[in-house]
């Protein structure tokens, strides 16, 4: 998947759908990659499995990450990492088969990029961080 984060930057991402789409049986879920890891950094067995069990998940490359566009490689920008998680959410809300209801889960780094998103922003449906 490709998402035009609002900064101009190209996230790419996997986006993970159930077999059995019913939308108002499931959550979606957003997930960045560790402090400066990529989607293939063993995330996406948890999004698999999460799919199995009827999640849609987004799993995606930070800007400046994997196949994401930025222009300084390698740079951790925090606030850019929270705003591509904004825009990951943003593109999920605008897909038809995706229902509303969406929970952000981050493990490690990106763990502190849930708790910051879901504080500043409440019409997310939970959080997990671990």
């Amino acid at each position: 998947m490709d998402i035009r984060c609002s900064d101009g930057c190209l996230v790419k991402g996997w986006l993970f759908l159930p077999e059995n789409i019913q939308p108002e049986n499931y959550f979606s879920y957003c997930n960045g990659s560790r402090f400066f890891g990529t989607k293939e950094c063993n995330y996406q067995f948890f999004a698999e499995r999460f799919s199995q069990a009827g999640f849609a998940v987004l799993l995606f490359d930070y800007p400046n990450f994997g196949e994401s566009s930025g222009e300084n490689r390698g740079e951790v920008d925090p606030w850019q990492q929270v705003q591509a998680y904004r825009d990951g959410i943003s593109f999920l809300e605008t897909r038809a088969e995706i229902d509303k209801q969406i929970a952000i889960w981050g493990g490690n780094y990106s763990g502190g990029h849930a708790i910051i998103i879901v504080c500043a922003w409440i019409q997310e449906s939970g959080a997990w961080s671990q």
